[in-house]
This record gives structure tokens, C-alpha cells and sequence, in this order.
């Protein structure tokens, strides 16, 4: 399914963001961010701010967003996502501050990640000089980048061009990033594979950041890294059209920035790209995951990266970032908890020690509300929480004895669907064990942080669960 309805904000007013709401006792609030933290999450910003500026400086732009708040307010998730302008208006608007969000999820999940990763010699290789896959055409060549400029602090008259003395440069000398290629090559960078269900623009940025602190710094000697750096290929999948703002954000993320040729020397030698194209693949396939089949789920699953060449499966990392609700929601509770068993059958093969994430709004903004009507019309209908109904399926309980009364309205539950997978079970399936979890986190965008419109604080709930081979 295509949408992803904004979290539910915070106050806050333009430019920096002012927080003014303290969060509930019972909300965890994430620490302060350091320095390197608030230098990371800038550069995340400038890409956002440089990919759609002329999406943010659109006489429309006002109009437009809130045509989309309508339809989202609404839930009529695939009316709002069904147009590229939209997709743009969106990514522009809700994507960089989900963006700072996941990439703080990550890196905070740093150590089951890295549980995740393999040789990257025996990653595949068919991906495009830019580094993004169309997965419903063929490979398809970065964006434009007319409108990318790195904000400086120079007056807006200045002319804003491609550091050409460091181009000259490079024609005699190795580059930063070729000194950092060289690093990782000699290190033998790792491989993690990730499955993004579900959106599109906050994920490929946040991967990509997650990829890139893995990596030795090129502006930073001090910072420490692990010891062996990263290479991810991420698989972007959603209803909606997302190929055109993935192709133009991993073009920004793979490329470096435009800067003023009146930069000082310190920060042309800072100006690189997020990360290498090399090092960071995407593709993106435009499907509903809930009506895929067992073999075309199967299908999305990445082999490779196991170490020696060969082409069995490792483990990966799946997301369901701001999605499960609405699948729950716009697709039905039969349908997602279908799709939920699918994942975890023997035909689709996806590998143990795989992860699964789920990230999304909290408490009663998670629920899906099935049922109501019945004879007299005024029967209620019933409200499941996400959570529960997530952990009814991966991790269900004892099954109750058989009913004694036989029901009197036909309705949806989650019940409703057959344990059609206890037989792929005992053939090799697998099950379910949650590993982190959360009922409700803030994320406070910082101060002093620098984007054309205002962004807002959110609050969600997080979820972590590991595949464990059964028999």
C-alpha cells in the first residue's frame, strides 16, 4: 500500500524548531544528539532541501499540501499517493523528519544489524553507475540536479557552481572519496540487504546515513568507526510512484554537492558525497504487498552476501516504517495478517536470523477498527491495536478450545484467518521472537537545524522481532 500518514506532531514554529510540548511521563524521550549526530542530520536536510527546492518554492506548494493533508486526514491513502506531484509535496513535507528519525533508529540498532551482514563480494552487481534499479522497467539514470545547492551562509547573489578547483585536483591527486574506497576495499566492507515495505523517501535516506556512519571519515580523523565498514542494497517497494523521487535522492546521496566557489578551503575538502555509489545501491518496484503471491514475495527476498560467491540467502532486514497500521487499515485485517504468514512460510524462504522492524504512530493511532452494522445497524465495530494484532500473528498463543456458541454476525478477525502455515512450520518455516520494543518514543527535531519549512517533533512506537527456524 502507498500512503504513510504523517505521525501525529508536536508544536513547533519555522525554520528552527522550537519544542514547546513535553512529552508524557510514561514517553521515552531519545538523549541529546552530539555533535556529530547534528552534523549528520543537517547534511540529510541540505538533501532533502536541495532535491525538492523547487517543490518547496512552488507558488502551489501551500495549496498542494493541503489538498494532501485532506486526503490524508481522510485515510484515503491511495487518492493521495496515486500522483508524482503529490509523492514530491509529501517527501518534501513529512520525509526529512522521518528520515532523522529512522536514521536515529538504526544506528541505535546498530548491534543487531551488524548480526545481518556478509561478505560484499558476493553482493550482486547488476545496478546502474548510479546505483538505482527500476525494478518494473530497467535501470534508470540519476535525476536532474538542477535544483541541488548546499545553503551557505554567502550572500544569495553569489554563484553557486561545482567546486572546480577541487575537480583539477582530483585529475592529479586520489580524492577523499577514493582514499575512502581504498579504506573499505582493504577492510572487506560487509554487506547488509534490507526490504523496505512501504514507502519510499524517509527510508532510501535514512539507509544510506546508516551505511555511511559505518564508514571510515573523511572530514572527521577522530571519529571512531567500527572496524569494518558497510556496503548496503536496499529494495524499496510501494503502491505508489515512488521511482522518480528515489532515483533523484540517490542521485543526491551518491553525488557531491554544489557548493559556492567562494568556499572557504576547509569546506571544499569537507564537500562530499553521503556516500558512495559503490557502496549504495537501491531499487524500487511499484506493487501492493498485499497482492503479491507466495513465489512473487519469494522473489523480493535478496540472495548473495553470504560470503564465497555463491547465491544462497542470508539474512536480512525488512521494514514495515509507518505501513502496518494502514495495510491494516486500507487493505483489511484478513489480507495483512495473510500477507504477515506468507513472510514467515517455508515457500518464501526467507532466511533465519533475519530482522523484522516496525516502526509506527502510538497507542490509538495504531488501530484498526473492523466489524459494526448487524441487523439493527447498531451494532459497534471492534478496535484491535496494531501491536496486538502484529504479535497475534507472528507470535501466537496457545490456540483456545473450540467456540461452543456459534457466532451470529460474520465478521472480520484475525481469527478468521486459517493457521494455514502450521503445516510450512514443521516443513521449515519459521517463527517469531521479539527481541526490542517500545509503546512510545519522541523524537525531538534539534534546535539550531536549518530546512525551508518548519518540521515537527513525532512520537512513535518501535518493534524488533527475529526469525527463528522451526524443525
Amino acid at each position: 500500500m502507498a500512503g504513510k500518514k504523517p505521525a501525529k506532531p508536536s508544536s513547533s514554529k519555522g525554520g528552527a524548531i522550537k519544542n514547546q510540548k513535553s512529552p508524557p511521563p510514561q514517553t521515552i524521550t531519545e538523549n541529546r544528539e552530539s555533535e556529530e549526530d547534528l552534523r549528520r542530520q543537517q547534511t540529510l536536510l541540505n538533501i532533502f532541501s536541495n532535491t525538492f527546492r523547487e517543490v518547496l518554492e512552488a507558488d502551489d506548494f501551500p495549496s498542494q499540501l493541503q489538498e494532501l493533508k485532506g486526503a490524508l486526514f481522510n485515510r484515503d491513502f491511495e487518492g493521495a499517493f496515486a500522483r508524482e506531484e503529490a509523492l514530491d509535496v509529501y517527501a518534501a513535507r513529512w520525509s526529512p523528519t522521518r528520515a532523522l528519525c529512522y536514521a536515529r533508529i538504526l544506528r541505535g540498532l546498530d548491534s543487531h544489524l551488524r548480526g545481518l551482514v556478509g561478505d560484499a563480494s558476493s553482493s550482486s552487481s547488476s545496478s546502474s553507475s548510479t546505483g538505482v534499479v527500476d525494478g518494473e522497467t530497467s535501470i534508470r539514470k540519476g535525476g536532474d540536479g538542477d535544483g541541488r545547492e548546499m545553503a551557505c551562509d554567502e550572500s544569495v547573489d553569489e554563484e553557486v557552481v561545482r567546486n572546480t578547483e577541487a575537480v583539477e585536483e582530483e585529475e592529479a591527486s586520489t580524492t577523499p572519496e577514493e582514499q575512502r574506497d581504498v579504506i573499505i576495499e582493504e577492510s572487506k566492507a560487509q554487506s547488509l540487504k534490507i526490504l523496505a515495505i512501504g514507502g519510499a523517501a524517509a527510508e532510501i535516506v535514512a539507509f544510506a546515513d546508516y551505511i555511511s556512519s559505518s564508514q571510515p571519515s573523511i572530514t572527521n580523523t577522530t571519529t571512531t568507526t567500527p572496524t569494518t565498514p558497510l556496503q548496503g542494497e536496499i529494495t524499496l517497494l510501494d503502491i505508489g510512484p515512488w521511482a522518480s523521487v528515489t532515483t533523484r535522492l540517490q542521485t543526491a546521496l551518491t553525488s557531491v554537492p554544489l557548493i559556492s566557489r567562494y568556499a572557504s578551503s576547509a569546506t571544499k575538502a569537507a564537500n562530499v558525497a553521503l556516500i558512495s555509489s559503490q557502496h549504495f545501491r537501491s531499487r524500487f518496484f511499484q506493487k501492493d504487498i498485499l497482492s503479491l503471491s507466495v513465489s512473487e514475495l519469494a522473489t523480493l527476498i535478496p540472495v548473495g552476501g553470504g560470503g564465497g560467491g555463491n547465491n544462497e540467502k542470508h539474512p536480512i532486514l525488512i521494514t514495515l516504517l509507518f505501513t502496518l497500521n494502514e495495510l491494516y487499515t486500507a487493505g483489511g485485517i484478513k489480507r495483512t495478517t495473510t500477507f504477515l504468514r506468507q513472510l514467515s512460510s517455508s515457500s518464501v524462504g526467507l532466511p533465519p536470523g533475519s530482522l523484522l522492524l516496525v516502526v509506527d504512530s502510538p497507542g490509538s493511532y495504531s488501530e484498526a477498527a473492523v466489524g459494526g452494522g448487524g441487523k439493527d445497524g447498531k451494532q459497534e465495530k471492534k478496535r484491535y491495536p496494531m501491536q496486538w494484532l502484529l504479535e497475534h500473528t507472528l507470535i501466537p498463543p496457545p490456540p483456545p478450545p473450540p467456540p461452543s456458541r456459534r457466532k451470529e454476525e460474520e465478521e472480520e478477525s484475525p481469527d478468521d484467518v486459517a493457521d494455514e502455515d502450521d503445516e510450512e512450520k514443521k516443513k521449515g518455516g519459521i517463527r517469531w521472537e521479539k527481541i526490542e520494543s517500545h509503546d512510545s518514543v519522541w523524537f525531538r527535531v534539534a534546535e539550531g537545524l536549518r530546512y525551508p519549512i518548519a518540521l515537527e517533533n513525532m512520537r512513535y512506537q518501535m518493534h524488533l522481532y527475529r526469525a527463528c527456524c522451526v524443525g
